[in-house]
């Protein structure tokens, strides 16, 4: 379906959505996947509940941001949003329903009261809630400083919360409007072929930078997974950050270096279970009440800022994996564009 809404022109909405809260990733390497986020990313585990480990950066006020899950394949299990009240999580689940991707209410999950499951447009499975404890650390990771739930750790890159999630997308402005009206979570860039017409790219957010982006995708296979980002206070922490992967026999996929969109700095690596990971720090500040979508085309530098490092074509690869005899990679390919990120 064509996307006819002009982004820029903004939408009035009720923000439903705090933050995001979590993560769900499903990897066929568990104990290997919980021992890189340990050691490498410097995670605590908080509780091992049948085939899942749910782990927690050190800056989280909710107990976990990550849970790693047993399964066949790598992709994505869920993620969760934290409404902005009782009030929100009520009105959400009325707006989504059976017939808007609702699945119903679960009652209960650790540290959390009930919640309301649904799918997006493209088949990611995910939930929203409002009841959920804080965190308290032992003794031996309490911080003295009041601030922080938890002390920071000195331990490998000491990702400090959950930054965002990246979801394919077979349409990318279509789903930005999909969200908007139904959680009231807002576009703020967008990246778009010229010659085509075709956006590519968006990201969206419920306050700050931003917590959810759409890489396209017209494989035609739902539920599909590109990467999830953590971040780390300051760019000389991303570059720590690659040092460590390096020392570790972790190869980088792409990084350091920024991005136009929301121009954070990151670096970006595969866990052993497959998944991609960014590590990132802060970028722009979403501050102004009145806040505009911004167009970039690839060649203004949306994913390359300094247009001298371009993504590379494994990069557009999301997960599951699917056979190679059926369309794999993103739309990007299908609609005969090739890479339009590659600069050179």
């Amino acid at each position: 379906m064509k996307h006819t809404h002009d982004p820029s022109e903004g939408t009035e909405m009720d923000h439903l959505i705090a933050h995001l809260a979590h993560v769900e990733i499903l990897t066929p390497r568990l104990q290997e996947s919980v021992a890189f986020f340990h050691d490498l990313v410097g995670m605590e585990v908080v509780l091992e509940h049948g085939d899942s480990v749910f782990l927690r950066t050190w800056g989280n006020y909710l107990p976990y941001d990550l849970i790693l899950t047993q399964n066949p394949t790598t992709g994505l299990g869920h993620i969760g949003w934290r409404a902005k009240n009782a009030e929100a999580l009520d009105l959400a689940a009325r707006r989504l329903g059976a017939d808007n991707g609702g699945l119903g209410w679960q009652e209960s999950a650790p540290w959390q009261g009930k919640a309301y499951l649904f799918v997006g447009p493209n088949g990611q499975k995910q939930k929203i809630f409002w009841e959920a404890e804080h965190y308290q650390a032992p003794e031996h990771l309490a911080s003295p400083l009041p601030t922080r739930p938890q002390r920071t750790p000195a331990r490998g890159v000491a990702a400090r919360h959950l930054d965002h999630v990246n979801f394919p997308s077979a349409d990318v402005l279509g789903d930005a409007q999909w969200y908007e009206r139904n959680l009231g979570v807002f576009l703020t860039e967008w990246t778009e072929v010229p010659e085509k017409g075709l956006a590519i790219f968006a990201t969206l957010s419920t306050g700050s930078a931003f917590q959810l982006a759409f890489l396209r995708d017209d494989s035609g296979h739902r539920g599909r997974f590109h990467h999830f980002a953590l971040q780390v206070d300051e760019r000389a922490d991303v570059i720590r950050a690659a040092e460590i992967f390096r020392e570790a026999g972790t190869p980088i996929e792409w990084g350091p270096g920024r991005h136009g969109h929301g121009e954070s700095f990151s670096v970006y690596v595969r866990e052993p279970g497959g998944m991609r990971l960014e590590i990132v720090s802060p970028g722009l500040q979403r501050i102004a009440p009145d806040h505009k979508p911004v167009k970039w085309a690839p060649t203004q530098g949306s994913a390359d800022f300094y247009l001298s490092n371009p993504l590379p074509e494994a990069f557009l690869e999301v997960l599951p994996a699917i056979p190679t005899t059926d369309q794999q990679a993103s739309a990007i390919d299908v609609a005969g564009l090739g890479n339009p990120w590659d600069n050179t």
